[in-house]
């Protein structure tokens, strides 16, 4: 069937949609397109064997996991407070499996003024236990300059064992969501969980690099977490042998070594 006119004239598909669908889509080329996101609906879930841990997702071994909390007020009209949380399997694969959005105040004291019994630092107790997250990143621009000290805080009391880093964010928002989202999202390598793209999808969608401000705190918060985890290389062959059969660690400072001098 041919295409008429109006197509042919439209810039981009979602534009056609914009404009004849009635569809709330950006009218600008999409680099950040949800659709080439893979979406699933599974739980992580620890193993326990022979005194060690293992975390799988369905039948996928999880080898990694980052935690990423954007801080911010939770005032209706501010920006979100959002935590992401991103798994990634020994193929280099990453699941984005939770963008939590946090909200009311930091904290919430019992009458005592020392108890913590709710507010965003609780959600984000609440989170670390239910997902076994080892370690929570906290960017201290703005208002999250005091969230850390809290957080440890919060840990101690509730009994969580968890990491705590801080991260004050000086490189281009925009160039930072690109660059950490876009390589995984097109190499069909990035995976997010239905829960997480109830809340990523509509930022994607309206997301503009040439923009400053807009809603993109789950992006940031995301792109944050894929950061943080590192690129794996897979073990292959060479010339019939795997790489398992040497030595493929191939940092410079791994190996223990016996030297002998004349000293």
């Amino acid at each position: 069937m041919k295409k008429c006119s109006s197509v042919e004239s439209a810039v981009t598909l979602n534009y056609w949609d914009s404009q004849y669908q009635l569809h709330a889509k950006p009218v600008t080329d999409l680099r950040l397109d949800p659709d080439k996101l893979i979406a699933y609906d599974v739980e992580p879930m620890v193993v326990y064997a022979n005194r060690t841990a293992v975390m799988y997702l369905n039948t996928v071994k999880i080898v990694g996991m980052s935690c990423k909390w954007d801080p911010a007020s939770g005032k209706i009209g501010n920006d979100e407070s959002a935590l992401s949380i991103v798994l990634q399997d020994d193929l280099g694969r990453r699941y984005w499996h939770r963008a939590i959005s946090l909200s009311g105040p930091y904290a919430v004291y019992d009458e005592d003024g020392k108890t913590i019994i709710g507010g965003q630092i609780k959600q984000v107790c609440d989170a670390i236990k239910e997902f076994s997250i080892p370690r929570v990143n906290i960017e201290t621009n703005g208002v999250g300059f005091f969230a850390p000290t809290a957080l440890k805080a919060a840990c101690k009391q509730f009994g969580i064992i968890c990491g705590i880093t801080e991260h004050h964010e000086t490189k281009n928002k925009n160039k930072r969501i690109l660059e950490a989202i876009e390589p995984p999202l097109t190499s069909g390598m990035l995976w997010i969980h239905v829960k997480a793209l109830e809340h990523v999808e509509p930022q994607m969608l309206s997301w503009n690099p040439k923009v400053k401000e807009q809603p993109d705190d789950h992006l940031d918060a995301g792109a944050g977490a894929i950061i943080l985890t590192p690129e794996r290389i897979k073990p292959g062959k060479s010339n019939g042998i795997t790489a398992h059969d040497k030595n493929h660690n191939w940092r410079p400072n791994s190996g223990v070594y016996e030297v002998s001098t004349d000293y």
